[in-house]
């Protein structure tokens, strides 16, 4: 599975955002939380192979802020 998200990923860069860079410019070049963890363009299984949140408590990506 996680060569296929590879693939995936590498997929969606070459097609779908190669494309996009043909429109104007994004509105910021940095996307951040409010505790200023940087937001990535793109998020697959691939980015949260660690011990996840249980119940309604806070996922993952909160605990690296």
């Amino acid at each position: 599975m996680t060569e296929a998200w590879r693939e995936r990923s590498r997929r969606w860069t070459a097609e779908t955002l190669s494309a996009a860079h043909h429109r104007p410019p994004e509105q910021q070049p940095r996307f951040s939380t409010i505790s200023d963890v940087e937001i990535e363009r793109l998020y697959t299984p691939l980015d949260w192979q660690g011990p996840r949140a249980g119940g309604s408590g806070p996922t993952a990506v909160d605990h690296l802020g």
